[in-house]
C-alpha cells in the first residue's frame, strides 16, 4: 500500500509534486544501505566509526532520493566524486529535519557556480519518510553577510533563509534550457 501511495501522490500532484513527496519503504532501505556503505567508504569522515550509523548522513541521503524523484533528475550513486558532478543531476541537495525553520547550508569551500536545493524533512525524528523541496539558489547567490554564521560550531557558513530561495521549478527549466545549448 505504501508504494502505491507514493505513486499516487508522485502520479496525481503534478503542481504540488515538490510539497510532499514520499518515500517508499523499498527507497528508504536502498538508500539507507547506500548511505551506510558511503560512510564506511569514505575518506572525508569527520570523526566516524565504520559501521556507526550517521543519522545526518541517512537524512542527506534520503533527502537526494527525495528530489531525484519530484524532478526526475539522476541520482548519483558514486562515491568518490567530484563535487562538479553533484549529488542529483548536477545540483547539490542539502537536506534538513527542520520543516518550517530550516536553513540551506552553503559552505566556504562550496563551489560557487553550483545550484545547491534545499529538502526538508517533514518530521523531524527517523524514520524520515516524507519531504518537501523549499527551494534553490546558486552558491555565488548565498554568500550575502547576513547568512554567514556559525550555529554549530563548525566553521562558518552561509545559512540561507527560505524565504530567500527560489521556486525549484525554475531550476528545472533553467536546466533544460542549459541541456538545449
Amino acid at each position: 500500500m505504501v508504494g502505491d501511495e507514493a505513486s499516487y501522490l508522485r502520479d496525481e500532484r503534478e503542481g504540488m509534486r515538490f510539497e510532499d513527496i514520499v518515500l517508499t519503504e523499498e527507497e528508504i532501505r536502498e538508500g539507507l544501505a547506500f548511505s551506510s556503505r558511503l560512510q564506511d567508504e569514505c575518506e572525508n569522515t569527520r570523526d566516524r566509526v565504520p559501521g556507526v550509523v550517521d543519522y545526518a548522513d541517512d537524512l542527506g541521503r534520503l533527502g537526494e532520493i527525495a528530489f531525484s524523484i519530484a524532478t526526475e533528475l539522476p541520482i548519483n550513486r558514486r562515491t568518490g566524486v567530484s563535487k562538479q558532478a553533484g549529488d542529483v543531476g548536477g545540483v547539490e541537495v542539502r537536506t534538513t529535519r527542520y520543516n518550517e525553520v530550516g536553513r540551506l547550508l552553503v559552505r566556504k569551500f562550496d563551489l560557487p557556480d553550483k545550484p545547491f536545493a534545499l529538502v526538508t524533512s517533514l518530521t523531524s525524528d527517523p524514520p524520515w519518510r516524507r519531504f518537501r523541496i523549499p527551494g534553490w539558489i546558486v552558491g555565488r547567490d548565498a554568500q550575502r553577510d547576513e547568512w554567514l554564521d556559525d550555529p554549530n560550531g563548525r566553521g562558518e557558513a552561509w545559512w540561507v533563509p527560505q524565504t530567500a530561495l527560489r521556486p525549484i521549478s525554475e531550476l528545472l527549466e533553467l536546466r533544460a534550457e542549459w541541456a538545449a545549448r
